[in-house]
């Protein structure tokens, strides 16, 4: 591509990226709006004000789009959960007997971030057909979810197959608080504290 007298190579890739981000965000709100079905490429062609070729250049896979939804979701969510060490003594707390209050900040914080950007993500990994493909590469997916795996096994005595399943289980968890709360059907509060509490429970059978 030609590059004008008044662009640099670095404002051309800025405006990329810029673009890429944009597409990015149409995608996971219409997921989040209105469904998996919704975010098709001519449909997000059409709110961003773009060509679908212009989309299908960026994501030439559908599930690359869904990937980089699961990326920019755990990169936000480094963002508001803090070091990772408070994270660990945070989880350490739990008794499986009460709430607590590292916990329930904590999950204050993933409120905070859903929000912001909704739950695409969640709504991706829940749907069966997308799973293999879900975020396939993800540094940071992998860092979290890992660090949650060490801490089940080292502290709760969970196996790494089992600690696996219970993470799913808590994001199918913190997905459905989310909504209800949402939905008006729960405060924030009640959602949250639903959350820790069957978490709780969760770490009790599965010991």
């Amino acid at each position: 591509m030609l590059i004008s007298n008044n662009e640099t190579p670095n404002a051309e890739q800025d405006q990329a990226d810029l673009r890429r981000s944009q597409l990015i965000d149409i995608a996971a709100r219409l997921i989040d709006e209105e469904g998996i079905d919704a975010a098709r490429y001519a449909r997000i062609a059409k709110e961003a004000g773009c060509t679908r070729s212009l989309v299908y250049h960026y994501f030439p896979k559908v599930t690359d789009l869904h990937a980089q939804i699961a990326e920019r979701f755990y990169e936000k969510l480094s963002s508001h959960v803090n070091a990772p060490e408070q994270t660990r003594a945070a989880i350490e707390k739990y008794t499986g007997s009460s709430s607590n209050p590292e916990t329930i900040t904590i999950f204050g914080a993933v409120f905070d971030l859903f929000e912001e950007n909704g739950i695409a993500p969640l709504i991706l990994r829940y749907n069966a057909e997308l799973n293999p493909d879900y975020a396939p590469n993800s540094e940071q997916k992998w860092y979290f979810e890992g660090l949650f795996a060490s801490i089940l096994e080292d502290n709760f005595s969970i196996p790494s197959l089992q600690s696996a399943l219970f993470i799913e289980y808590c994001f199918n968890i913190v997905k459905t608080c989310f909504l209800y709360y949402r939905n008006g059907r729960m405060t924030r509060e009640q959602a949250i504290e639903e959350i820790d509490t069957t978490i709780n429970q969760l770490i009790r059978r599965f010991q």
